[in-house]
């Protein structure tokens, strides 16, 4: 099971990404939004993870996934790292962690 993390606010508010593992129904009404999009790139004939309101990937360490699963792994993993951190993904530490964590989950359909 993966890790996760989910912030409650003083009001009794939630965010979190969602995990089917862990419905959170029972804390009272559910407003569900995508954190990112994975999307098929036809031209590099691999899998982009692309945040709300972007065209193309942030970086190149959020593209160029070999599997759809593959990449729903790298952005769970990303996205969780910077719940944590309190980091935006689209700032430099939140891209550092994007690269960080890039390298041991999948290295591209083109590389030997």
């Amino acid at each position: 099971m993966e890790l996760m993390v989910f912030d409650f606010d003083s009001n009794g508010s939630v965010e979190g990404l969602h995990h089917e593992q862990f419905p959170l129904g029972f804390l009272g009404e559910m407003d569900v939004q995508r954190a990112s999009e994975i999307m098929f790139n036809k031209n590099t004939q691999s899998w982009d993870v692309i945040l709300p309101n972007d065209q193309a990937p942030v970086d190149e360490s959020a593209s160029g996934f070999s599997s759809y699963d593959v990449a729903r792994e790298f952005e769970a993993k990303w996205l969780t790292v910077c719940r944590i951190e309190d980091y935006n993904p689209r700032s430099v530490a939140g891209i550092k962690v994007a690269r960080d964590l890039r390298v041991p989950i999948d290295i591209g359909p083109n590389v030997d």
